[in-house]
């Protein structure tokens, strides 16, 4: 849209809110909700059909693992096509895969290896449409809107992580979980026309190259990684992040048993998971807000103590309203610290290196922080105890925090 002379430029917020972005969204979140039910969903189907945690836990691998499997190619793919293609062939992939489940069941030939494999491949795809994304979303947006979308997305992810899997166990209570693959699966195509209405184009030239063509198009988005210090560091830091998510989820049911008294059973542990998202939520609306009015360098430093110093007193206080209260509130600085986070790393990246840059990114810190974060809270539970843990796990959020303030010298605050 052409400006008229002598008149303002629109805010970001009129740029966010464009018949683009909208059908971007709406198609996000319907997608989101299908896969909020199937989360749930896989696992119980595979222990009916097996009465196995271990078949049950192969489930669960699947969803850090294809980041470390074919992020990178993915990257490489979503920087040489169109990548709104590639998000909607992602996204009919995964719905024609999962209906697979039905399909089989119907002829009772469902095997808890299909479930797996199936599993595993629609995450793949999943992982392909992340990389289109990324730049697809400044295409869709410009830098100056990206702030507000990006937590226009978080915070509407985090809403639907909250309810999905309550309204996925009401479901499974009356229905065979089946049935919600078969309506996630209808979710994916739903998903796939709704983005095929989106008119903005990608800028990047579709090229094809040979497997050397490939290896110099992936070195370079690790390159620029690697080079340009604030990717690495958001990088770093969103590895870190997820460290200590990892922890949480890992030990948290434990925690809440040995040192809240709370079971599994317990409405209360419900309400300890319910905290979680509450404070994800309030940092996804908070977080376009505290873009414009603090220093970022400030910004991220005294959210990392506050991350940290709030996880260290929700694990050492016995009581488990305080509790909740603490989890809340590290809840609201772990997803604040990550969309910015996020957003920094997609203002600095160029147009044609945004999905190699963002899902390798994406890749060191989920596919390689939350399992590390896991993997520590278990052993050091598994020689002392699940507090203790968890409490190691935030005060590296404290050092880092420390060491940012120490570095950008008294905080200052913007006039709003």
């Amino acid at each position: 849209m052409s400006e008229q002379p002598g008149v303002a430029a629109p805010p970001p917020k009129s740029l966010v809110w464009s018949h683009d972005f909208q059908l971007y969204v709406v198609s996000r979140a319907i997608s989101l909700v299908g896969s909020a039910l199937t989360i749930v969903a896989l696992p119980i189907l595979v222990y009916g059909l097996t009465h196995s945690a271990l078949w049950t836990s192969v489930v669960s691998v699947t969803e850090a693992l294809p980041y470390l499997l074919v992020g990178l190619f993915a990257g490489v793919v979503a920087d040489s096509r169109n990548r709104l293609r590639i998000m909607v062939a992602a996204e009919l992939s995964s719905g024609l895969l999962l209906a697979t489940i039905p399909l089989t069941n119907a002829m009772h030939a469902l095997t808890p290896a299909q479930i797996a494999v199936v599993a595993l491949l629609s995450r793949c795809m999943f992982v392909f449409f992340d990389a289109a994304n990324f730049g697809e979303l400044v295409t869709l947006v410009t830098d100056r809107g990206l702030p507000k979308a990006n937590s226009v997305i978080y915070g509407g992810s985090s809403v639907i992580d909250i309810a999905g899997p309550v309204v996925a166990g009401v479901l499974l209570s009356v229905q065979s979980p089946v049935l919600l693959v078969t309506f996630d699966a209808a979710t994916f195509v739903v998903s796939a026309v709704l983005l095929l209405n989106i008119r903005s184009k990608d800028d990047l030239p579709t090229t094809s190259g040979t497997g050397f063509q490939f290896t110099q198009r992936a070195k370079e988005g690790l390159v620029f990684l690697w080079n340009k210090r604030l990717v690495r560091n958001m990088t770093l830091v969103n590895a870190l992040l997820c460290f200590s998510a990892g922890a949480f989820y890992a030990e948290v049911v434990v925690w809440a048993d040995r040192t809240l008294h709370i079971s599994r059973g317990n409405f209360r542990l419900g309400v300890l998971y319910g905290a979680f998202g509450v404070g994800a939520v309030l940092g996804s609306v908070a977080s376009a807000s505290m873009h414009d009015w603090m220093d970022a360098q400030t910004r991220r430093s005294l959210l990392f103590l506050a991350a940290g110093a709030s996880g260290v007193a929700t694990f050492l206080s016995p009581n488990w309203i305080a509790s909740a209260i603490g989890v809340a509130l590290w809840a609201f600085c772990y997803i604040t610290t990550m969309i910015s986070s996020i957003t920094a790393r997609q203002l600095s990246t160029p147009p044609e290196l945004q999905g190699r840059v963002n899902i390798v990114g994406r890749s060191i810190s989920l596919g390689i922080g939350w399992p590390l974060g896991a993997g520590a809270a278990g052993l050091i539970a598994a020689q002392w105890e699940a507090r203790a843990s968890l409490v190691a796990c935030m005060l590296p959020l404290c050092a880092v925090g420390l060491y940012g303030l120490r570095h950008t010298g008294k905080p200052v605050i913007r006039d709003a």
